[in-house]
């Protein structure tokens, strides 16, 4: 038997760990594995085993925390289950805490930055109109 065998036997999570049902981890730490291929590896709290990502189990976590950098998946609280479907891989990740935001979640979001920044510009328009008229007046600052 290989080092990997031992590895991949006792250090990573089969779908044969679920038992059948739902398990909910937090994320503590993402690694790399491979040399010509750098496969994600996620690390748990709580948990000696970790869960190598396969293509499919990458693209379900990019969907899920809406981003690609595997370094902004710590953190995060999620479920693994076995994959009902049965096709592809053989577990299937969703969230734990944190349902999807909406459509309007995200317009609420760029309205606010929107906000956020005219009160800003509106603010500097401001002190640069008081500063100039101290200065048309002769005053000292």
């Amino acid at each position: 038997m290989s080092l990997s065998e031992i590895v991949d036997a006792n250090y990573r999570i089969h779908v044969e760990d679920l038992q059948g049902r739902e398990r909910e981890w937090r994320i503590s730490n993402v690694s790399f594995q491979g040399v010509e291929e750098m496969t994600p590896v996620l690390h748990f709290e709580g948990m000696t085993k970790r869960l190598v990502l396969d293509q499919e189990l990458s693209l379900q976590m990019i969907e899920l925390t809406r981003t690609a950098i595997p370094d902004e998946w710590m953190g995060a609280k999620i479920r693994i289950a076995p994959n009902p479907a049965g096709e592809g891989s053989k577990m299937a990740i969703t969230a734990a805490t944190l349902p999807r935001p909406t459509a309007s979640v995200a317009m609420r979001r760029t309205k606010n930055w929107l906000a956020r920044f005219l009160l800003s510009g509106a603010i500097i328009v401001v002190i640069l109109t008081i500063a100039r008229g101290l200065v048309l007046l002769g005053s000292p600052l």
